[in-house]
């Protein structure tokens, strides 16, 4: 299930850090900058702060005095002068939108949904971010109505609700459903999240730098001893073809015998000597079987004493059968999981 994502917070003044971040006038830590030619500002200018301000110049706040006379005011310095909007949705479905070329049309049903929900005088900025992992829109809207501030009336509980339903309502086409409504999950406002990303990222990358070496490291060992047990191989082979040959001879013998015995043509010496000659070629056949693993045997130790004198933290074994020899390639980390990598 894919859910649409619509998250708000409250923007008072002196908040140009999140403009310069909206903007990529400062890149941030999680950003790709290769993709960030494909960000849109759809909305505004690149300074939200003066678009903000400008958007203000149109607001009356007045006050009733006792004697029932209204005055202007001016604007409380805590005043909440603008809402700030992350809209996206689950990750995997973001880029099956990316993928189906649906993107336009995801960004225009965002903006016609912010502009009838807000008005559009109030929909001061829109802009497009590609260069992070999920495609997402951050909006910034002026909280007036009738010409008046009213950010307390438009962020209440219910309100909020009815943005998060009205929202997941003009996603649906878009494969995007509503989360549990009521849900006691906790939000994260976006400053402290772009702190944590920032903070937590280099660390990630530092550990995807180590996994790559270390799997680097392997297959290059993995490729040297490869080279090294061609010649082995080699051998094996041909000790193969050997006991291919004697097998056949003691197979010719033993057929010898069972006719010669038949049709009682040989003496009992002539079939004790011959017994003896099939014994041996037996002995034979078995200590050939042998030599290709006391030959992987020789080359695991040599290769190990290599490894021991050119201080190489990594250990060869051999296990298996003697018709199924492996050969297995231990890091560390791999010795105290009890694995290796099969050779």
């Amino acid at each position: 299930m894919a859910f649409a994502v619509l998250h708000i917070e409250k923007n008072k003044g002196g908040r140009s850090g999140l403009s310069q971040h909206i903007s990529r006038e400062t890149i941030p830590a999680n950003a790709n900058p290769s993709k960030t030619q494909l960000n849109e500002l759809l909305i505004g200018t690149p300074n939200q702060m003066a678009d903000i301000e400008e958007r203000i110049k149109t607001v009356k706040q007045t006050v009733t005095l006792k004697d029932g006379s209204v005055v202007e005011r001016g604007i409380r310095n805590d005043a909440v002068l603008a809402m700030q909007f992350i809209l996206t949705g689950s990750h995997e479905q973001m880029l099956q939108l990316e993928k189906d070329e649906r993107l336009e049309g995801w960004k225009k049903a965002n903006i016609k949904w912010l502009q009838e929900t807000f008005g559009k005088e109030n929909v001061i900025n829109v802009t497009f971010h590609m260069d992070e992992l999920t495609p997402h829109l951050h909006a910034t809207v002026t909280p007036i109505v009738d010409g008046k501030l009213t950010a307390k009336t438009l962020m209440s509980s219910n309100n909020l609700r009815k943005y998060q339903t009205g929202y997941a309502n003009i996603m649906k086409p878009f494969g995007l459903e509503r989360g549990i409504e009521g849900s006691a999950a906790n939000h994260t406002d976006i400053a402290t999240y772009h702190s944590k990303v920032n903070h937590e990222l280099p660390k990630v990358k530092e550990q995807i730098k180590e996994l790559n070496q270390e799997i680097s490291f392997k297959k290059g060992a993995a490729q040297i001893i490869d080279f090294v047990t061609l010649g082995t191989k080699g051998k094996i082979d041909q000790k193969e073809a050997q006991i291919s040959t004697l097998t056949e001879q003691v197979d010719e013998l033993h057929n010898e015998l069972l006719k010669a015995a038949k049709a009682n043509e040989i003496s009992q010496n002539m079939n004790r000597q011959l017994l003896r000659e099939t014994e041996t070629l037996k002995q034979q056949v078995r200590e050939l079987s042998l030599e290709p693993t006391k030959a992987v045997q020789q080359f695991i130790s040599r290769l190990n004493t290599y490894f021991r004198n050119n201080k190489i933290d990594l250990e060869v074994e051999g296990r298996g059968n003697e018709k199924d020899m492996k050969i297995y390639l231990n890091t560390p980390h791999d010795r105290n999981r009890q694995q290796g990598l099969n050779i």
